[in-house]
């Protein structure tokens, strides 16, 4: 029996438009996200916030003194207002924005722990670097505002799964982002299953919507190389 062809991205987006927008926006509601990074130290954190306007040991339009902003927390707004949304977007291509910033996190620790394991693999396999272990902040961040639900949608639209085609989530993200309302999606991950079920990534698409709330320690990882196969495990 001849193998299944798979459909054009282009066929499959206005579907997957129309089921995700049938089911609405979901009302703002607070959601405790975690992404595993590597966090600038405090001192260069501040001083390149300080560089692109923002002094974020003061209330903004408060004529009251400093107020307490622990090291902890400048790092993370360093990380949202640099690294993430300060770089130029045209050069960003993730699952669901390409040609524009975002902001990706697991709805759970150990589903951002997954997905970072794979992206180290993949850059062990390509730049095989002299790496024996690599050590990454566990940042945790609070998304609050509309978004849009994606999650199981993944039976019916497998495309949003495929592990090296993304064009028809890319496709999807760039015409939902074009709502001047929505605040982000929540995603089923690619990289995480528990029980046959993919979990749940969240992706902030206005660093409004997203509020630092501490830095939860470090996990340590290791890139173990058994005959062909590469896999990142937590020491």
């Amino acid at each position: 029996m001849p193998a299944r062809s798979r459909r054009s991205w282009k066929v499959a987006l206005p579907l997957l438009l129309d089921a995700v927008k049938r089911r609405g926006l979901k009302p703002a509601e607070p959601l405790d996200t975690y992404r595993l990074c590597s966090l600038a130290g405090p001192d260069e954190a501040e001083a390149e916030l300080k560089g692109l306007g923002f002094d974020v040991r003061r209330i903004p339009g408060s004529q009251a003194p400093q107020f307490d902003v622990s090291d902890d927390l400048v790092r993370i707004i360093h990380h949202l207002r640099k690294r993430v949304f300060g770089r130029p977007g045209a050069e960003r291509a993730d699952r669901y924005s390409k040609g524009f910033n975002a902001y990706y996190a697991g709805q759970a620790q150990e589903t951002a722990e997954a997905e970072i394991g794979h992206y180290l693999v993949k850059k062990f396999a390509v730049d095989n670097p002299k790496l024996d272990i690599l050590t990454c902040d566990v940042i945790k961040v609070e998304f609050f505002g509309e978004f849009h639900d994606l999650g199981g949608l993944e039976a019916a639209f497998p495309e949003l799964l495929y592990p090296n085609d993304k064009q028809l989530p890319q496709a999807a993200g760039r015409e939902l982002n074009k709502s001047a309302v929505l605040q982000g999606l929540r995603v089923p991950s690619a990289r995480h299953r528990i029980k046959g079920l993919a979990q749940a990534n969240i992706v902030g698409l206005r660093v409004a919507s997203l509020t630092p709330i501490k830095v939860s320690g470090a996990v340590h990882f290791e890139v173990i190389r058994t005959g062909k196969t590469l896999t990142a495990r937590k020491r």
